[in-house]
């Protein structure tokens, strides 16, 4: 009876998140977030330049930024920012960032009343973002939508953007299906065991469920059950199950959706790596070597030729191949890379093997231009193509932007045996037209009202059991009070 709202909640919740996943900023909004690119007259580069291997220059309110990672790694959290007039690391005032913030709303509606609520590190919208420790300055819109944003102090990016209608989508969507909630998110180890400890006795009580389902399945004999019913020795009007009422539904819905249901009651168990099955692992050495190490000097001879570009809004700087390399994001979206001397220089697979092999890596390059089985689009996530994908030795596939060479997505050993365990068949997108939106209509939803109707039945029924049996209860307790004869032996003295 506790287990089977949280199971009809996960059921009902999972159907609203086929259209409405967890929210995140519009890419090309947080593009346009940045100011045009506006180099001081002298600049001063930090040491830490030197070794970086990734980095990217970009406005954060009037002041030009280099923003370094100290690993090739997608996503990485470890960004730090230092100022080009001072080189030393920087870290913004939530007022200087506000025409930032201002850039990310729509033309029609950066003049709307804002609030800046301080820097965040536990609020809802955040808690699954990188980067969250260092936390993010809030500023909320009184626009028509109601936009909530969140910047980082150092580079000045936009991370994360809600709006009234995605938050209320959230709150009955994924909020509730991973128990996103903040005061319980903020605490991982917590609520990692929450779920854990929630899960796992839902698949015992799916397996039995199966078990005895199967076992009655055309059986002849009646059972009396939970909501109270049975045949009675009646003629059964469905032969395949001997129940009848609410009973036969859940029956027949346990036969037909209970294997999903275990499906994904135990991926989700899974999801949350019990007793460290299917720990994340750090991404092998050599994926962090497909581009060498930034040169300072380099650098700032490169920077003056930036001055008389205009529209460029963010700049990003890598090493894959002889000398350094220029990735330029222009205010229209498109991007170009060069060398150091302003020459077009397209990523090439020859430049990636050249580097590879130079670091003694045996690897193939491919340039991919659809999904292949772990890198693919859904209905939560559009996935940029064409890109590079690059095969080492171990079995680690690392993923290319083809313009400027950014890491996409490293999938390594434990990330493939989670792919095909867990997110698999949780997901249900095995195949490419699994993955299209038609199916939500044709598969997924089909099956998640039929495992949340199984559910559904099988909480009414246990209503109306603990109801009888509460009733029961009752009658036996008047029975029992004091002063008061059994009805049998009044009947008794009443004869003549």
């Amino acid at each position: 009876m506790g287990l089977a709202p949280l199971m009809v909640m996960w059921c009902l919740s999972g159907i609203v998140m086929l259209w409405h996943p967890w929210p995140t900023p519009d890419a090309e909004r947080v593009l346009r977030a940045h100011p045009d690119l506006h180099l001081p007259a002298t600049t001063i580069l930090p040491p830490a330049l030197n070794v970086a291997r990734r980095a990217r220059i970009a406005m954060a309110g009037d002041d030009a930024v280099v923003t370094v990672l100290p690993d090739n790694a997608p996503g990485s959290s470890d960004a730090s920012g230092f100022s080009l007039r001072s080189g030393r690391a920087v870290t913004h005032r939530a007022e200087a960032l506000v025409p930032d913030a201002r850039a990310y709303l729509p033309g029609g509606e950066r003049d709307a009343p804002l609030h800046a609520a301080g820097l965040r590190r536990t609020d809802q919208w955040i808690m699954n973002t990188k980067g969250r420790a260092q936390g993010f300055y809030r500023y909320d819109f009184a626009d028509p939508e109601r936009t909530s944003l969140y910047i980082a102090p150092v580079s000045g990016d936009v991370v994360q953007s809600t709006t009234r209608r995605e938050r209320f989508w959230a709150w009955i969507g994924p909020v509730p299906h991973w128990l996103y909630f903040s005061l319980l998110r903020r605490h991982d180890r917590l609520w990692a065991d929450t779920l854990i400890l929630l899960s796992a006795p839902s698949i015992f009580l799916t397996v039995t469920g199966l078990w005895i389902g199967l076992r009655r399945f055309g059986s002849r004999r009646g059972r009396r059950t939970g909501a109270g019913n049975r045949d009675g020795g009646r003629r059964r009007r469905f032969r395949a199950s001997p129940y009848r009422g609410a009973a036969m539904l859940h029956h027949l819905a346990g036969l037909s959706f209970g294997l999903f249901a275990l499906s994904w009651i135990t991926t989700g168990f899974l999801s949350m790596n019990p007793a460290g099955f299917l720990e994340k692992t750090p991404p092998p050495d050599w994926t962090q070597q497909i581009s060498g190490p930034l040169d300072a000097r380099a650098v700032a001879a490169a920077l003056p030729a930036l001055q008389k570009e205009p529209g460029i809004v963010a700049v990003e700087l890598d090493h894959i191949g002889p000398g350094l390399f220029l990735t330029r994001l222009n205010r229209d979206g498109t991007r170009r890379r060069t060398d150091d001397r302003a020459r077009p220089a397209p990523l090439s697979a020859d430049a990636l093997r050249q580097q590879l092999a130079q670091n003694g890596i045996e690897a193939r390059v491919d340039r991919l231009a659809r999904d292949d089985a772990y890198y693919f689009s859904n209905r939560h996530r559009t996935r940029p193509f064409p890109v590079f994908r690059i095969a080492g030795p171990d079995g680690t596939r690392l993923y290319l932007d083809p313009v400027s060479g950014a890491p996409l997505l490293v999938v390594g050993q434990a990330a493939r045996e989670t792919r095909w365990i867990v997110y698999g068949p949780h997901d249900l997108d095995f195949l490419s037209f699994l993955r299209a939106p038609s199916s939500r209509i044709l598969l997924l939803l089909p099956l998640l009202c039929g495992v949340a109707l199984l559910c559904l039945c099988g909480l009414w029924i246990g209503i109306c059991r603990m109801g009888y049996m509460l009733d029961r209860h009752r009658r036996s307790a008047r029975r029992r009070r004091p002063g008061r004869r059994p009805v049998r032996q009044k009947e008794r003295e009443s004869r003549p």
